[in-house]
């Protein structure tokens, strides 16, 4: 789980996410706001947020991304079901209603598995629409992952890309660790 989460918080973005210190930065929004009452959540996109098939990151797509994942097929149904509706009152703003006080509400927005994606493509598993840093460009089945900067995502990265190595065991991934092949170790290997 740790090695996909690495890889898809690289294409896709969640809404807000936690730095180092544990605390709510922004992601995909630029600003929230949670209401007095405690029953719900207000969203400003940033500026300019785009997915990587090109289609506009508006607060219609977030909102379909979040039915998609509050929906019977989802696995993470019921992490959402304190979600009562979901309002669009302009592009860039997504207002978050629940009918009770959930304490952890805000956290639940920051997860890997809150990631917005586009819901309206088609297999998403394998062809992964988000708006992060990078760009799936191959797959091969436990052979290798490579992600490609995405060119719509508006941030600085350190990498042009990276490619995530998929190891048979752990005396391959010392091995080609200690041989200069591979640069990091962690459940996965990761190419310079």
């Amino acid at each position: 789980s740790a090695s996909t989460f690495q890889i898809t918080s690289n294409i896709y973005e969640s809404l807000i996410t936690v730095d180092e210190n544990g605390e709510f930065i922004p992601a995909l929004a630029s600003s929230w706001k949670v209401s007095d009452d405690g029953l719900s959540i207000t969203f400003t996109l940033r500026d300019g947020a785009v997915f990587s098939n090109g289609k506009v990151c508006d607060s219609s797509a977030v909102k379909a991304s979040f039915e998609r994942l509050m929906s019977e097929i989802s696995v993470r149904r019921a992490d959402y079901a304190f979600i009562t509706s979901i309002n669009t009152p302009d592009n860039k703003t997504i207002v978050f209603n629940f009918d009770s006080l959930n304490v952890a509400a805000l956290s639940s927005f920051a997860y890997p598995w809150a990631a917005v994606v586009d819901a309206t493509s088609e297999n998403l598993r394998k062809k992964p629409v988000g708006t992060g840093p990078y760009v799936l460009t191959s797959w091969v089945a436990q052979q290798d992952i490579v992600l490609d900067r995405a060119p719509s995502y508006p941030y600085e990265v350190k990498n042009d890309g990276v490619r995530f190595v998929i190891m048979p065991d752990l005396t391959a991934e010392i091995t080609a660790l200690d041989a200069g092949e591979e640069s990091w170790l962690n459940d996965k290997v990761v190419s310079a």
